[in-house]
């Protein structure tokens, strides 16, 4: 009887380290994960507000006659094409947040 216990506590205790190493892996990633989203997203701040820099300077451009229409267009298409790899990227962030915290066992599986 007392072997039979012992083995059986052994099973239960690598079960529990096991299991204890296996969040440890996860709330790791999920760190890493949102550090990465938050990198990238400033980083993609950063060339919006570029963009929307470029873009305002053709808008002013065309109004003076120094470019044409679809100077103006490619401007404008690339300042939304970075807003919207912001958005993304925003959503991204989001979704790391609820992975970190589902890591850290605050949302059942």
């Amino acid at each position: 009887m007392r072997g039979s216990n012992a083995v059986y506590g052994r099973g239960r205790w690598r079960f529990y380290e096991e299991t204890v190493l296996r969040a440890l892996e996860e709330t790791e990633s999920a760190l890493a994960s949102y550090h990465a989203q938050q990198a990238r997203l400033i980083k993609l701040n950063d060339q919006a507000r570029e963009s929307k820099r470029a873009a305002d300077i053709a808008r002013l451009r065309y109004r003076e006659g120094v470019v044409d229409f679809l100077s103006l267009l490619d401007a404008e298409r690339t300042q939304l094409q970075a807003e919207d790899a912001v958005a993304e990227s925003e959503k991204d962030v989001y979704v790391a947040v609820i992975a970190l915290y589902k890591a850290l066992g605050g949302v059942p599986s």
